[in-house]
């Protein structure tokens, strides 16, 4: 279960106030993941994540083959730019250690809270 205490450790929503930090959490996915599991496909309805734990790595298909192109740590986030764009995901994220993440989906969670 995500809490609003696990949230309050990401920098982006060191401010927010625990009202709506309770908020976020309640709406989030608890997701656990080991080596190489997958949190999201390129494709995919978008989804707002944020790394707990461990880390996560992003692949973008490029000329017809997956290419690693970043790496999440733990307060690492991200997802918003699709879910604002109505657009699906626009990059996969696969686990490159034991890794814990919460996962928003679209439309289940204002994510103008922390504005």
């Amino acid at each position: 279960m995500i809490t609003a205490s696990m949230l309050r450790h990401v920098p982006l929503l060191a401010d927010v106030p625990d009202t709506e930090l309770a908020v976020l959490a309640g709406r989030a996915a608890d997701i656990q993941l080991r080596t190489n599991d997958w949190l999201i496909h390129e494709g995919e309805v978008a989804s707002f994540f944020i790394v707990i734990s461990g880390g996560l790595d992003v692949y973008k298909t490029i000329g017809g083959g997956e290419r690693r192109i970043n790496h999440y740590g733990p307060g690492g986030y991200g997802g918003e730019i699709p879910i604002l764009l109505g657009a699906p995901a626009i990059a996969s994220l696969r686990a490159s250690e034991p890794s814990r993440s919460s996962k928003t989906m679209a439309g289940s969670a204002r994510l103008d809270c922390a504005t």
